[in-house]
């Protein structure tokens, strides 16, 4: 595997990571409007 291909999963992942990171955000965000 060479650095421009290591590099693309890199990519992928912290992609990856952000995405979910951004759908526990939401979901926080839904707990307190459900409880305010």
């Amino acid at each position: 595997m060479d650095q421009g291909e290591k590099w693309n999963v890199e990519q992928k992942k912290s992609e990856n990571e952000h995405e979910q990171d951004k759908k526990y955000i939401e979901n926080e965000r839904q707990k307190v409007r459900i409880r305010n």
